[in-house]
């Protein structure tokens, strides 16, 4: 039997808001997400539920049409393998199974969008993806010397370089096509006001912390 593994999965997505990221972040990818098995159907980071959800994001659930907005794109990517035990395995999954399903988690956007003075911060149960990613990398035992919330997607290129076994277009390495269910769902009132309600609690909470 093959020996289980995480896959880390470093994007350059075509949103505007990631544009954002590159340009003040001076990074080439902006996004990072993480995989339960090789073929990313069980690939998750924290970004936004919805295309149209600007504030409200959590841990979701990636796929294809989500990174290439409905195959509109091509997805520069780099996947890595890092080779697991079965408790280590156990364990990432326990743990993405649980912030999942808290309703308290949050995407850490105020800590994000001051990254270029800040450096970033950390906010009570909220993350970036990249803040996520190294979250994971942390529990495997990889080591970091930044606090999590201080990295770059960019920063794990080196950090990974022994565990890299893919560069290239993400729909060439995504052999199984998955799709969202609801990421393309149009603006609607309650999209507007979940979103307002987001802000406000990622607001609340990251002064509440300083």
């Amino acid at each position: 039997m093959d020996q289980k593994a995480i896959y880390i999965v470093l994007t350059t997505t075509r949103t505007k808001f990631a544009g954002c990221i590159r340009f003040f972040g001076g990074t080439k990818y902006n996004h990072a997400s993480v995989s339960l098995d090789p073929e990313l159907t069980k690939m998750y980071s924290f970004a936004r539920p919805q295309q149209y959800s600007f504030f409200k994001g959590r841990l979701v659930r990636e796929t294809l049409d989500r990174f290439t907005l409905g195959g509109r794109y091509r997805v520069p990517c780099v996947v890595f393998r890092i080779p697991v035990t079965d408790k280590q395995y156990i364990r990432v999954s326990g743990a993405m199974r649980r912030i999942y399903k808290d309703p308290e988690y949050m995407y850490n956007l105020l800590s994000v969008l001051s990254y270029p003075v800040t450096r970033g911060f950390s906010t009570y149960k909220a993350f970036s993806c990249i803040e996520f990613t190294a979250y994971i990398l942390k529990y495997l035992g990889i080591p970091l010397s930044d606090r999590l919330w201080e990295y770059k997607p960019d920063d794990l290129l080196d950090i990974l370089a022994d565990f890299a076994v893919f560069k290239g277009d993400l729909a060439e390495y995504m052999t199984v096509k998955t799709k969202s269910r609801d990421y393309f769902c149009p603006v609607s009132p309650y999209l507007f006001f979940s979103n307002l309600k987001a802000a406000v609690k990622i607001i609340l909470r990251t002064l509440k912390a300083v």
